[in-house]
């Protein structure tokens, strides 16, 4: 059938059409792949991979952890009950030293992990504490959350932003039962499912410290722009709140950012960060420009760690 407009034909459906085959380099590329740009032309490619899941329906996902969370190493010494009891008590008190490993990341050179999920029940018939440390290749031992309670017959999903850990990194968990400061170590009674994406991509950024000074350096966005997908902030002193200050500068020299730099904006100002508590400060990804940082400070020092993931914009 043929369909005229002032005589010209418009739509004529006896005629063939044969689709057009996409090319790029005189090939037809493999299945699943996608076409890119080179900048001055094409190519074919995987699809890229972002900085975290997209949260629904992830196929990228490459790993699942079981982990039933343990009572962590904060062993007794001495050779007394009292002596005992004591230290156990002041070792489980020490995020520091009590967590032990719940998953050490490969040592795979090249690769970067992210962590979607961390994913806790609890199945005891108490109230529980969780604590835990993200330990960074390189020695930074960083606390990601201390004493947070897991109730009765309750579930608790620790991330609301993926997480970048770096080959060697290592992911640490402990549970703790009894009341505040006195609480002791406590073996299965938490469930932890971790939930892992393993990229082949250095652009992803995965750092983290306890926040020690005023406008303390935390990242700084070097030669290209980056995107900021998660600062997560975690109070691990044991006795009062803390105030946080998140802000981005402009320029300057690395190591004396504060001074040489340009304050162009806060994140958060003077953020009151509950102890016992976790705080996201990016619920949507945040663009760094080329030479952009972030720098934290808190009241009072040593009360909060925090860990940044993002990636940069090549």
């Amino acid at each position: 059938m043929a369909i005229k407009i002032n005589n010209t034909t418009v739509i004529d459906d006896s005629r063939q059409f044969i689709p057009a085959t996409i090319s790029a380099g005189s090939t037809t590329g493999s299945s699943g792949q996608v076409l890119q740009s080179t900048g001055t032309g094409v190519t074919w490619g995987s699809p890229s991979a972002g900085g975290g899941g997209s949260g629904t329906f992830d196929t990228g996902i490459t790993t699942s952890v079981y982990v039933s969370v343990s009572s962590g190493i904060a062993t007794g010494i001495g050779t007394t009950a009292a002596q005992i009891t004591a230290s156990q008590i002041f070792r489980n008190g020490d995020v520091f030293i009590g967590p032990g490993i719940a998953y050490s990341f490969p040592s795979t050179a090249g690769r970067r992990y992210v962590i979607e999920s961390i994913h806790i029940t609890n199945k005891s018939e108490n109230n529980l504490y969780l604590s835990g440390r993200h330990d960074f290749n390189g020695g930074v031992n960083v606390p990601i959350t201390n004493r947070v309670i897991i109730p009765y017959q309750g579930s608790l999903e620790l991330l609301e932003q993926p997480r970048v850990a770096n080959p060697s990194d290592i992911l640490r968990l402990q549970a703790l039962t009894g009341i505040t400061t006195s609480s002791l170590g406590h073996d299965g009674g938490l469930d932890a499912f971790i939930t892992i994406s393993s990229k082949t991509d250095t652009n992803l950024v995965g750092i983290g410290t306890t926040v020690r000074t005023t406008d303390q350096e935390i990242f700084t966005s070097v030669s290209y722009p980056s995107v900021i997908q998660s600062i997560s902030l975690a109070n691990y002193n044991m006795n009062i709140d803390a105030d946080i200050t998140v802000s981005v500068f402009r320029g300057g020299t690395v190591g004396g950012i504060s001074t040489t730099g340009i304050r162009i904006g806060y994140l958060a100002y003077n953020l009151t960060v509950p102890k016992n508590s976790i705080v996201e400060i990016c619920q949507k990804p945040k663009q760094l420009l080329a030479g952009d940082s972030i720098l934290v400070t808190t009241t009072p020092a040593n009360s909060v760690g925090i860990v940044l993931a993002g990636k940069y914009i090549v």
